[in-house]
């Protein structure tokens, strides 16, 4: 599967959405909104082909973490999702609730290089992810991954979306934002 994705980060401070510079938070023990970052994810599927059976999964930084490449990815700090689900996800352009999100409390050091978030994914579209995942939302400052697996049966390859398998045109986009958040903690200066 040829795919093109792009995580895109707004900070406190910023107006627009970047890939590029990261963006900025502040250290601010009395107002949470300083230290929260939204994100924005977006996969394209830029084939003649419309693609069914999706699953995006994203990390959130912390320390010692991977890129999908297998090089670290040098986070300063961890940053944790803010639930208790995603701000929006579109598909093809149009709000969508046909999935199921999986939260992940643990190590997020472990997801080491797209192996890793491959055998991951493969699990999760095969409802087949072990006991640290849940679908049960845990908390503020605890999901440090995430998963969301759109609605499919494969008994209905269908030419578009219905309620049982959700698809990807071809040039479509899935889109999805949520919000994170940093506890504050005394950073070294």
């Amino acid at each position: 599967l040829v795919q093109i994705a792009v995580k895109a980060q707004r900070g406190p401070n910023d107006s627009a959405w970047k890939t590029e510079d990261v963006a900025r938070l502040e250290k601010d023990e009395n107002v949470e909104a300083k230290r929260t970052m939204e994100y924005q994810l977006t996969v394209l599927n830029p084939t003649t082909d419309k693609r069914t059976n999706l699953a995006v999964m994203d990390v959130m930084p912390t320390l010692g973490d991977w890129r999908l490449s297998g090089d670290t990815r040098k986070s300063e700090w961890s940053i944790y999702f803010k639930g208790p689900g995603v701000d929006s996800v579109m598909v093809n352009g149009e709000a969508n609730t046909d999935y199921t999100i999986y939260y992940f409390t643990g190590d997020a050091t472990q997801f080491d290089g797209l192996t890793a978030y491959t055998d991951i994914l493969a699990a999760a579209k095969s409802n087949s992810l072990d006991s640290s995942w849940t679908t049960s939302y845990p908390g503020d400052n605890m999901v440090t991954a995430f998963i969301i697996v759109f609605d499919y049966d494969p008994n209905e390859e269908t030419a578009t979306t219905t309620a049982d398998t959700v698809v990807l045109e071809p040039t479509g986009t899935i889109q999805i934002e949520y919000t994170a958040t940093t506890p504050f903690r005394e950073a070294d200066d």
